[in-house]
């Protein structure tokens, strides 16, 4: 039986020896966001102005995933105690981490835009499937 090496988009022991900056940089380079906080923007310029960095909430939500931390609290927690992760994420030191309430209304907005989001996905499926096929030519030619 041949056993077959599947390649990644980054090495997961490469991944695992980063400092969090750096890892979340390369797990997070590939994903277009503005397209994800474009569905953030306000309608009219009249009203009060728009204080949230959705691109930095919106990779805070994925990191909980990655990061496996349980609940919505304990993120919060985690980028109000460690500023490196704060840092990370893309948030400015001297902002304030967004509320329970702002990643319920990030993840409900998300959730109505199902469509815009498997069209990441496939985006990113597209991607991986690009490395995929040219290390395999680059590797076998």
């Amino acid at each position: 039986m041949t056993i077959i090496q599947q390649p990644t988009l980054f090495e997961l022991d490469i991944l695992a020896s980063l400092d969090v900056k750096e890892r979340h940089a390369e797990i997070f380079s590939p994903i277009d966001f503005l397209k994800l906080t474009s569905l953030f923007k306000k309608d009219t310029a009249v009203g009060t102005p728009i204080t949230v960095n959705y691109a930095s909430t919106i990779r805070a939500v994925l990191t909980r995933f990655l990061e496996k931390i349980p609940t919505m609290n304990a993120l919060i927690q985690r980028l109000k105690e460690d500023a490196a992760f704060k840092l990370s994420l893309g948030f400015l030191y001297a902002e304030e981490v967004p509320s329970k309430s702002t990643f319920s209304r990030v993840l409900t907005v998300l959730s109505e835009n199902i469509t815009l989001l498997e069209g990441l996905n496939q985006e990113l499926l597209q991607m991986i499937n690009q490395e995929v096929l040219s290390w395999a030519i680059f590797n076998f030619i």
